[in-house]
């Protein structure tokens, strides 16, 4: 009798620790036109978070991340210096191709892990997987840029090292969820 009290009271404790995971929260763009998974708790960064964590006048618009930031997801759509008619995705390997240059030469301490084109739910995508050095901790990226509308959608998925050894696969998982409908 007090066994069955404690397997049941494990099994809850199971469940509630990992429902979170099963219910991500979306993040929607363009109208629903542009759908992904975010990882279930992310919450929406401020614009002065999002100052601090990209202290650029590229930062992105849209980020979300976990509690300590230690975590985020970054999506917006960026300038290529390209007409929009150029930007298609015959052209996504003379991109990866350049911004895999551009990064080798301005990422410091790059290890590639990724560097490829890739496709999800029918849509080709540029995927930079890396680590790098930065000022307080290591950093792990995986990037997805492709071609929407005449603009570069990029998708950034950005975690420490220690954190994305336990939020690795939930990112992953949240990225096989891009969906965009042209």
């Amino acid at each position: 009798m007090q066994l069955n009290k404690i397997i049941s009271l494990m099994l809850m404790l199971i469940f509630l620790v990992l429902c979170p995971l099963l219910y991500a929260d979306q993040a929607t763009l363009e109208s629903g036109a542009i759908t992904f998974d975010v990882p279930a708790g992310f919450t929406t960064l401020t614009a002065d978070e999002i100052r601090l964590k990209f202290p650029s006048v590229h930062a992105p618009r849209f980020v979300v991340g976990n509690d300590s930031r230690t975590v985020t997801v970054a999506y917006d759509f960026k300038a290529t210096g390209m007409p929009p008619e150029k930007l298609v995705d015959a052209e996504l390997p003379n991109a990866q191709k350049g911004l895999a240059h551009t990064f080798d030469r301005i990422v410091p301490g790059i290890k590639w892990i990724k560097n490829e084109i890739t496709d999800i739910n029918g849509k080709k995508w540029i995927l930079f997987e890396m680590t790098s050095t930065a000022v307080d901790q290591d950093i792990h990226n995986m990037m997805l840029m492709t071609f929407f509308r005449g603009r570069m959608f990029i998708v950034n998925f950005n975690a420490t090292k220690g954190a994305f050894q336990e939020v690795g696969s939930e990112l992953k998982r949240c990225m096989q969820t891009l969906i965009i409908k042209e």
